[in-house]
């Protein structure tokens, strides 16, 4: 619903479309479902999105994307799909909670107020209209998701963590 208040102050700017993937799972999720597309209807927008549904082909949506816009509400303990955002250059817009403090720098993508449907509209209308930074972002998003998540990387860490504990334990039994 964030996304869709942000895109509202945007329907004069020609240059946009919004694809939103998923559906509702539950009840619950069903009625939220309606109520988006009730917003979006009230404010004048829905000839502006495409409700795509359940997708299994992520990949292929992000390399087609121009970013990727999810303002979330709550925090994600992770957020796999901005790694993937940005191994596939896709600068990515958040809210500036949970894993994408870790995951987003201002080298790959931007970080907004949580809650903030101006900040946001604001942050896409720049987005929307400045080609080169939006190329700039997504070009620096692989070395970043790489830097987090490259698995050869990530052992080596991983290595060097259990080797320290290791070493402080066998220190600590000698004293």
């Amino acid at each position: 619903d964030l996304l869709i208040e942000a895109l509202a102050s945007l329907k004069t700017n020609d240059r946009w479309i919004c694809w939103l993937a998923g559906s509702p799972g539950n009840a619950q999720d069903r009625k939220y479902f309606e109520e988006l597309h009730a917003t979006a209807d009230r404010l004048s927008i829905t000839s502006r999105l495409r409700w795509l549904g359940h997708r299994t082909d992520v990949p292929r949506l992000l390399v087609a994307a121009d970013l990727l816009c999810q303002p979330n509400r709550v925090p994600e303990s992770f957020g796999i799909i901005f790694v993937e955002a940005l191994y596939a250059e896709v600068p990515v817009v958040t809210s500036a909670i949970g894993g994408a403090l870790e995951i987003l720098d201002d080298s790959c993508g931007r970080l907004i107020p949580p809650e903030d449907s101006h900040s946001l509209g604001e942050t896409l209308r720049e987005l929307i209209e400045d080609v080169v930074l939006r190329r700039r972002l997504g070009a620096n998003g692989p070395a970043r998701a790489l830097a987090l998540c490259d698995p050869q990387q990530q052992m080596q860490r991983l290595y060097v963590a259990l080797k320290d504990t290791a070493f402080r334990t066998r220190s600590s039994r000698h004293r």
